[in-house]
């Protein structure tokens, strides 16, 4: 006990006494300030060794390419009704908010499954709603075309 009180006695008597040297010396004054500076075609030593400096990015064209989607690039071949429901389409299992990546279109061409429905589903892209009906046996596609209505015989 004795001897932590000599202790903070000691460090404080060591520490006001170094605040008491530095006003009175007015305290300690670096003579020489050392710099140092590399040229962008130097390896910077700071760096892993092994690193290389990228590139600076190039500037990204605003332009978006927006894909045309047509309902008939999609076929849907199964619906599953549940918790989560979840639609074949194009031989791969969706659920609902899952999107479906358009090949060739670039990296911004995804399209959303927002619905899954009893025999049809509702996809997404670029704030337009397409509907795709379930491709049955017989049927060509995925698509249901209106039947035209028979005209009177005269």
């Amino acid at each position: 006990m004795k001897k932590n009180i000599v202790l903070a006695a000691i460090t404080a008597v060591c520490f006001l006494g170094s605040q008491g040297w530095s006003q009175e010396a007015g305290g300690f004054k670096l003579k020489h300030r050392s710099t140092f500076t590399v040229q962008d075609t130097e390896r910077n030593p700071f760096w892993p060794v092994g690193w290389v400096k990228t590139a600076a990015p190039t500037a990204v064209s605003e332009t978006v390419q927006v894909a045309e989607i047509r309902p008939e690039d999609f076929e849907l071949t199964a619906i599953l009704l549940g918790t989560p429901a979840l639609a074949v389409i194009n031989g791969r299992e969706y659920s609902e908010g899952d999107f479906i990546v358009l090949k060739g279109a670039g990296p911004a061409a995804k399209v959303q499954i927002v619905q899954v429905m009893d025999g049809r589903i509702t996809l997404r892209y670029m704030g337009k709603d397409y509907s795709i009906l379930l491709h049955r046996k017989g049927e060509e596609t995925g698509i249901k075309k209106p039947t035209p209505t028979p005209s009177p015989m005269e």
